[in-house]
């Protein structure tokens, strides 16, 4: 018995001294593929050449993803952890998005766990052979202003939400709530007791309305009561996207955007947009458009 305990001890005290100093997964060979082999990245940048800040790169199979930075630069670390010898094959494609801009592909190559250079977009050393450039398809500007909406019984104050959509490249379908804007989100900046609103008018459907026309420019309006909120900084966001079929659904469960429902998911797609800041003040009714915070 006492030469059993003493054997006991010896294989825990191996498997200690195992797990402590190995370099390398004792279990999978995972440590064997070079990191650098795990690594995929690249620039992306926009039409007008300035870099795609907040872009979302995400590779299909994997369901990960990471955002382009300030720079245009973007750096995506392959999981290799479990896959035993780092068994990760075959053909994977990686997206490039960004909300109402064409979304771009690229194929990326792995053959046992390591991203393959000189194979499919892949250049060398883990990153793409290109710089990808996306393409803008449509552009949306916001303003706000104040409305009185006369009634016989019932007048009161509005907000006025305004906004001027320009298709850039045709064909496009755009993707709203009946086909126009009825919906959006109300920010508000630092406003004690002031939560988020969404503007939203139920029971509408979403629609998709292709247009064809280049240049196409359109304005909308939604008008909202105020009288449930605050003086102060806002910010309105209109509910407004180019419909890309090419997009799987995965990766809007990635973003947690759900289609069915005007949320604040939506906040999470990665947009490009300008106006829609402005100060309320209540006491005299007046309304005050600001610049965005990134000019």
């Amino acid at each position: 018995m006492k030469r059993f305990h003493i054997t006991i001890f010896l294989l825990l005290f191996s498997l200690v001294v195992i797990f402590t100093y190995c370099t390398q997964n004792p279990l999978f060979n995972d440590a064997s593929i070079p990191v650098e082999k795990t690594w995929i990245k690249g620039k992306v940048i926009q039409s007008n050449g300035s870099p795609a800040n907040g872009a979302l790169a995400w590779l299909e199979g994997f369901n990960i993803g990471t955002y382009v930075d300030e720079k245009g630069d973007f750096a995506l670390q392959i999981p290799v952890t479990g896959y035993s010898n780092g068994s990760v094959n075959g053909n994977f494609t990686l997206y490039l998005f960004y909300g109402n801009f064409k979304v771009e592909m690229v194929e990326i190559s792995i053959v046992n766990g390591e991203v393959r250079d000189g194979q499919s977009d892949m250049g060398t050393k883990g990153y793409l052979k290109h710089t990808i450039t996306l393409k803008q398809l449509i552009k949306l500007h916001s303003s706000v202003s104040f409305y009185y909406r006369w009634h016989a019984v019932h007048p009161d104050s509005c907000l006025k939400f305004n906004v001027e959509m320009e298709v850039l490249e045709t064909p496009v379908t755009i993707l709203t709530k009946k086909g126009r804007i009825t919906s959006g989100f109300l920010l508000p900046e630092a406003i004690d007791g002031q939560d988020n609103i969404i503007l939203d008018i139920p029971n509408e459907p979403f629609m998709r309305t292709s247009i064809w026309k280049n240049p196409y420019s359109a304005g909308t309006t939604l008008n909202w009561s105020y009288d449930t909120i605050k003086s102060g900084t806002y910010q309105y966001v209109p509910w407004i996207l180019a419909y890309q079929p090419d997009l799987p659904d995965e990766l809007f469960e990635f973003l947690d955007v759900d289609f069915d429902n005007v949320d604040y998911g939506y906040l999470n797609i990665p947009m490009v947009r300008t106006g829609g800041r402005f100060l309320l003040n209540k006491a005299d009714t007046t309304v005050i458009n600001l610049p965005d915070l990134n000019k």
